[in-house]
């Protein structure tokens, strides 16, 4: 009981700014949106929707489904914030740990997300 007495001592809990850390996370939820409008001028006015093995191109679709990927992804960000709210709220005040891994997965989701939309970019230039 005396250490971890002695712990707290040297290590206090340390508490993050609540709208900072929202500020982060919702620029990472939007950053796939944001790389994708360079994305769409560059494309071809009509894309492949589905490519199989060997660069067989099937069902040619509009260069407007680059926007469903960002949205997907923010769908997923908006579901992923309400269940950290639901943490945050059972903790009261927002604990460093708590803050670092909503950041953090918020920063994967958006990379995931930006190399989905650079695949579909590669695959439209391939089979122009």
């Amino acid at each position: 009981m005396k250490f971890r007495q002695q712990i707290k001592q040297i290590r206090p809990e340390t508490v993050i700014d609540r709208s900072f850390v929202y500020l982060i996370f919702w620029f990472f939820a939007i950053a796939p949106f944001i790389t994708a409008i360079p994305l769409f001028f560059l494309m071809p006015e009509s894309l492949p929707s589905r490519v199989y093995p060997f660069a067989e191109a099937k069902m040619p679709g509009s260069r407007w489904e680059l926007f469903l990927i960002p949205a997907a992804w923010f769908v997923a960000n908006v579901v992923l914030h309400y269940v950290f709210l639901l943490i945050e709220r059972s903790q009261g005040k927002m604990p460093l740990h708590v803050a670092i891994l909503r950041v953090v997965t918020a920063v994967v989701f958006a990379a995931l997300a930006i190399v989905m939309e650079l695949f579909v970019y590669r695959t439209a230039m391939i089979n122009l």
